[in-house]
């Protein structure tokens, strides 16, 4: 089975370009303090607003998007099928097929630099290997970064769960699937708005949270279906 499936019925470039200049402006803002630095500027007193930082906000929530619009209208062509088990298997496995190898990979190279280093590896390390790192705490150091991977994973497992349960007693495939994202969405808003008391910790208490983020993908995947039909 070739990266472009079959679902995929017109390539846009579009969606290349955007995801090609979220890319950019996201090095560019893990590369902030050797720029910073360069330009002879204080990178802690220029943090919290940042320009770079909120490029770099607006960019994942970009990719988030863009992943929902994608694969969205793909799911739900899966769910229109007879076969919804075995079309479920299909997409879970082509996702972890793609992203498994070298998420672990980025773990091992990451866990031997921070040993080499002399820092400690959290004993919730167990948590990265299911991509639940950041379900509960996100002051997390460690491999920071998979905090977005975190996201879109979870999604794509907790999503068709959610569909294939609701499905199995409505029998609507289109019902459930839109069901199914109107939930997420609600719930999602909902657990933020309990945790958003204040924003001092907002970047690590809310922005990186997996189950309070999961909605940026909903969303696209609902503008993604609206769209191709």
């Amino acid at each position: 089975m070739s990266a472009r499936t079959k679902d995929i019925k017109v390539y846009n470039p579009v969606f290349d370009l955007i995801r090609g200049l979220a890319s950019m402006l996201i090095f560019i803002c893990h590369m902030k303090p050797m720029l910073y630095a360069m330009m002879g500027l204080n990178v802690k007193s220029y943090y919290p607003y940042a320009p770079l930082d909120a490029l770099a906000f607006f960019s994942v929530e970009i990719f988030f998007a863009i992943s929902g619009a994608l694969l969205g209208p793909i799911l739900y062509n899966h769910f229109k099928k007879d076969d919804i088990r075995k079309n479920l298997s299909i997409f879970v496995k082509r996702r972890w097929y793609r992203t498994f190898p070298s998420y672990y990979l980025g773990i091992i190279v990451f866990a031997i630099s921070y040993y080499l280093a002399g820092s400690d590896i959290p004993d919730i390390w167990p948590l990265y290997l299911i991509f639940m790192q950041y379900s509960f705490e996100s002051g997390l150091h460690f491999f920071g970064t998979s905090w977005s991977l975190a996201v879109e994973e979870v999604f794509y497992v907790v999503f068709p769960l959610g569909v294939f349960l609701i499905w199995y007693f409505w029998r609507k495939p289109a019902g459930a699937f839109l069901t199914t994202l109107i939930c997420i969405i609600v719930f999602s808003f909902l657990t933020r708005c309990l945790a958003m008391q204040d924003f001092y910790h907002w970047d690590d208490e809310i922005r990186r949270l997996t189950f309070l983020r999961l909605d940026a993908i909903a969303f696209g995947a609902l503008i993604g279906i609206f769209y191709k039909n």
